[in-house]
């Protein structure tokens, strides 16, 4: 409603928000940081060129403010998975004092889910009745805890590779054969929030950072755009002509890591087109 300084406390105030959740370091947590840095952008998109709302000094420290969230680029930590798994152990299986075990569940079936939360599962007798067969069926101490480590290693070179290199992404044959384990199964509300068990939460978050940070690519890149129309009274006939006053650099594509696409207006009635070349690497105009 033409209130620029309460619109970018509120961009500010999103962005910190993402922050303060991607500090807490675990996936999930991670998953939603992303998520809500991913909404601050595309509003940014939908919002900020509104007529009459922000002048060219704002709109230039809007463009800092998007470039400087997270330090520049999300970094996601897969080793702290590993508190995850190694609560469960210690929570769920015997210790013969060499780092190996076998399920035995107990009390601290019950408990987890009033520590963190949780409803517990309307089979919960049936559940309880099934932990001899469980202690069978699920892989030991020792076996779980290697795979969850192998599935760390294999999420942190995943989290590494620029997105143009994400089909070089492989942390997902990990996870399967962490699942193949069975040690979700031994709690429900775990299983159910595996989804999909053949693509693992890292690949899932690393996809969802580099959708995130294309979004800030061209938001930056949009700014900077307008505030050149603002100042020549035209669209820029490409992004060369943003550097170094509008821009330090020409944005790259998070994709392919070549320069961001930009389509200059046909027409003084049209508007430029700002693009990436998306996961599949194929550019078709936008």
């Amino acid at each position: 409603e033409g209130d620029s300084e309460r619109y970018l406390a509120d961009i500010r105030t999103m962005l910190g928000m993402s922050e303060q959740v991607l500090d807490e370091r675990f996936i999930i947590s991670h998953m939603v940081g992303i998520a809500i840095g991913d909404l601050t952008f595309l509003t940014v998109q939908k919002t900020a060129m509104t007529e009459g709302l922000l002048s060219n000094e704002e709109l230039r420290d809007l463009a800092h403010m998007l470039g400087g969230f997270a330090d520049g680029r999300v970094r996601i930590d897969p080793s702290t998975e590993l508190f995850m798994f190694d609560d469960m152990l210690q929570r769920f299986f015997s210790d013969d004092g060499n780092g190996d075990g076998r399920y035995i569940g107990g009390p601290e079936f019950e408990r987890i889910y009033t520590d963190w939360g949780i409803a517990q599962p309307q089979g919960k007798q049936f559940l309880k009745a099934f932990q001899p067969v469980r202690a069978v069926l699920v892989s030991s101490r020792k076996e779980i805890r290697e795979r969850a480590e192998v599935f760390a290693a294999a999420g942190a070179v995943d989290e590494n590779l620029p997105p143009w290199r994400h089909d070089e992404r492989n942390s997902d044959e990990a996870y399967r054969e962490l699942m193949a384990t069975g040690i979700y199964s031994i709690l429900p509300f775990l299983e159910s929030l595996s989804e999909d068990p053949d693509r693992g939460p890292i690949e899932r978050t690393c996809a969802a950072r580099d959708l995130m940070e294309t979004r800030r690519e061209a938001s930056m890149t949009m700014l900077a755009v307008e505030v050149y129309r603002r100042m020549h009274g035209a669209w820029p006939k490409n992004l060369v002509e943003l550097v170094p006053k509008y821009m330090p650099r020409v944005p790259l594509d998070p994709f392919d890591g070549k320069p961001m696409r930009y389509r200059a207006p046909g027409s003084a009635s049209d508007v430029p087109i700002i693009y990436s070349v998306g996961v599949d690497q194929q550019d078709d105009g936008g």
